[in-house]
């Protein structure tokens, strides 16, 4: 048992030694750390709202700018209170694009499947499948939770963890992030419908599809960083300025005017 600060990392044979996790497989431990499969994936959007918990999704293809929930096989049972899991999405898909949104702390009194919200902000699409590899868990022992420390006992089994999900949250989302095909395609039909000379006034308003186009990737990393969708429009000029915004707009009226004489 660590004392004071420090912490002590349950390493290797320990970790299912001690039974922290249901339904282990010993080929999952890599040094420090334990590899959570997949059991089963939640696509967000109206997909969600027709999902059946009783019949898990088993395979699951990410597309680019996707959004879905991943749950994993393995069940956490925390039992002793010095006991603390962290999970981080595993490296592999990370470097594909992909980026998880709610995996963290899992602690003590937990007794139930642990899952995130996944975006996937690469250009191509991610393949997601039951038995992946996916999260990458650490348990990290320390003083004992004493009192109101002490985590409140909670119980869940897959189906019911997928139900508690589509309840609380996927059902909200759309599927895609930030619903960017829906924007684009709203703006697209502005600027086609002859809306240009009506936008004036707001240049970034105009060029929010060219940006989105073009710029996609950085859009999405600056919007993570400023933490608000309001200022996403604001940061238009990190990308183009004055004078090129007016030459994307005259080389659109131009090419509107070739293909309509």
């Amino acid at each position: 048992m660590p004392n004071g600060d420090f912490l002590l990392l349950i390493a290797g044979y320990e970790i299912t030694g001690q039974h922290l996790l249901t339904n282990t497989n010993v080929t999952n431990l890599r040094g420090s750390s334990y590899y959570l499969r997949i059991h089963s994936i939640i696509p967000a959007g109206e997909a969600a709202k027709e999902y059946d918990p009783s019949k898990p999704k088993r395979r699951h293809t990410l597309e680019p700018g996707g959004l879905a929930w991943v749950i994993s096989e393995e069940t956490f049972q925390i039992k002793k209170n010095s006991i603390t899991a962290l999970v981080t999405l595993r490296s592999s898909f990370t470097k594909q694009g992909m980026l998880a949104l709610d995996v963290g702390l899992v602690d003590a009194n937990f007794f139930g499947p642990i899952g995130s919200l996944v975006i996937n902000f690469s250009s191509k699409p991610i393949a997601l499948s039951a038995g992946k590899k996916f999260f990458r868990v650490l348990f990290l022992e320390h003083s004992d939770a004493v009192d109101k420390q002490v985590p409140e006992t909670v119980h869940y089994d897959h189906e019911a963890y997928a139900s508690k999900i589509l309840e609380d949250m996927v059902g909200s989302f759309s599927s895609t992030f930030l619903q960017t095909a829906e924007m684009e395609k709203r703006i697209e039909d502005r600027l086609k419908s002859g809306l240009v000379d009506k936008l004036e006034p707001n240049i970034l308003e105009k060029l929010a599809y060219h940006i989105f186009k073009n710029n996609y990737g950085k859009l999405l990393v600056l919007f993570l960083l400023l933490a608000g969708v309001a200022n996403l429009f604001k940061v238009g000029s990190y990308f183009h300025t004055e004078s090129e915004i007016r030459e994307i707009i005259e080389d659109y009226r131009t090419e509107k005017q070739e293909t309509n004489p």
